[in-house]
């Protein structure tokens, strides 16, 4: 799997004291001054900015944030001392990082084009009331496509789902497997077997070209998918998709990850094989059935061969029918013998027994 880096990219987060939005490479609020938490969530902005030269690259390329544990300072992940207090790292705590991020849903004030958290209710820079249908809309990426969304499913949403399945599983039990105990008689009984007949001829098949045998004859080919693969081949094709993944220090690298679709002929071709030329039957109504008599001439063969016994049994729900493949236990359904039938809500025997 071809996976390359595209560069990075700055995210944001909100200063819980002021509100102000700054930079996620900021380790303190541009306003207030109020340093970063080390819980505070990063968000990917439409306008982000790519990262490209000097120091913030450098931190951009550092990994995940390490949060001193005497202090609380927010150190680069290459830090082995605290930028602070000098204190060890070893023990600090590890900012999060490795989820894939998308632009932010925001709230856009319709004055002064603010963009807004989804859940203010006025503009913080002009004071406009917002979360009105008019004023709300969703932010996406321009340059960046993330293929994996943050979903708005809640476990609650499920229990409807839940119930319904529940209501289904319920009818279906009772219409197909809720039995009752019917008596029943035997009244008739028929059977009826057969046997293919086969002869070498051409039989038509369909097949991937490098995988026809040599004495297979090609009717027509044409290309189609076949497989995906991390490494490019004849007949393939780049398919690639993008990610933009949280550092857990502020950027996010922005990730293309490609592999091969790779297509191939597949043909319909003609091979000399086995195949079915007729087929000869036998029935009855008694309970001694017998095989038919093929009458293979040279170069023929027997193929499949197929049974199936049907008995009918008078109840006081009217006639019931019943089937089996199996010839020893036909057999004993005598006429005039007495059974008892499982039947469904459908009418449809499911079991018998004496």
């Amino acid at each position: 799997m071809a996976k390359r880096t595209l560069g990075y990219v700055e995210l944001n987060w909100d200063c819980p004291n002021c509100q102000t939005t700054n930079k996620g490479l900021d380790k303190s609020c541009k306003t207030c001054g109020a340093p970063q938490p080390e819980n505070s969530a990063f968000r990917l902005q439409e306008d982000a900015k790519q990262i490209t030269e000097g120091d913030e690259l450098e931190q951009a390329k550092s990994g995940a944030n390490i949060s001193c544990p005497f202090c609380g300072t927010r150190n680069s992940g290459l830090n082995k001392i605290c930028t602070q207090c000098g204190g060890d790292l070893i023990d600090g705590v590890i900012r999060q990082s490795g989820k894939v991020l998308n632009a932010a849903a925001m709230n856009i004030c319709p004055v002064c084009q603010t963009k807004n958290d989804l859940s203010s209710t006025s503009c913080s820079t002009c004071g406009t009331k917002l979360n009105s249908p008019a004023t709300t809309r969703k932010v996406t990426t321009n340059e960046i496509k993330p293929t994996t969304a943050q979903g708005s499913f809640r476990p609650w949403m499920a229990l409807p789902i839940i119930a319904i399945l529940l209501l289904l599983c319920s009818l279906i039990w009772l219409v197909f497997f809720k039995t009752t105990a019917l008596p029943g008689t035997v009244t008739a009984t028929h059977w009826a077997r057969s046997i293919e007949v086969e002869a070498i001829g051409d039989v038509e098949k369909n097949d991937w070209k490098d995988s026809i045998p040599s004495d297979g004859k090609i009717i027509s080919c044409k290309m189609e998918y076949k497989e995906t693969t991390d490494s490019p081949t004849s007949n393939s094709k780049e398919v690639c998709t993008t990610e933009v993944v949280d550092q857990g220090n502020g950027a996010a690298k922005v990730e293309e990850t490609c592999r091969y679709e790779v297509y191939a002929d597949y043909c319909k071709y003609t091979i000399k094989d086995w195949a079915v030329i007729n087929k000869v039957e036998s029935s009855g109504d008694d309970l001694s059935p017998v095989w038919p008599d093929p009458a293979l001439q040279n170069g023929q063969r027997e193929g499949q061969r197929t049974e199936n016994y049907d008995v009918t049994f008078s109840t006081t729900k009217g006639d019931k029918n019943y089937s089996t493949t199996d010839p020893n236990y036909y057999q004993s359904f005598t006429i005039g013998s007495e059974w008892l039938l499982s039947v469904n809500s459908l009418g449809s025997v499911l079991d018998i027994s004496r």
